[in-house]
């Protein structure tokens, strides 16, 4: 029943630094997904800045458990890219989390 419910799909980026054997740091970017999600309880926040105004949106992301998501992710969903705070899971059944947009208008 609870599947039924996750109508979006998360995919998940995650960038690692791998220290090679010559200490020259680098960068790698890995994919998981895709899972299926469903966002909510959205919280806006506008701040008037010269010259830009900067558009703060918080959500709550629901997912499946086996889900590779860990703090500071990239989750994108439906086309957005949010950053993954606050993973907690609830009885072993499935990962909620706080996601971060931020944007400038």
């Amino acid at each position: 029943m609870f599947k039924a419910l996750l109508n979006q799909s998360l995919t998940i980026i995650r960038t690692e630094s791998i220290d090679t054997l010559n200490h020259i740091v680098e960068q790698q970017e890995t994919t998981y997904g895709p899972y299926p999600c469903r966002t909510g309880r959205p919280i806006s926040k506008f701040v008037q800045a010269v010259p830009q105004t900067k558009i703060t949106q918080n959500l709550k992301m629901y997912t499946i458990i086996n889900a590779n998501i860990q703090v500071g992710d990239i989750a994108l969903i439906d086309g957005n890219n949010y950053i993954v705070k606050n993973i907690y899971k609830p009885a072993g059944h499935h990962i909620e989390c706080d996601l971060i947009l931020h944007q400038e208008a």
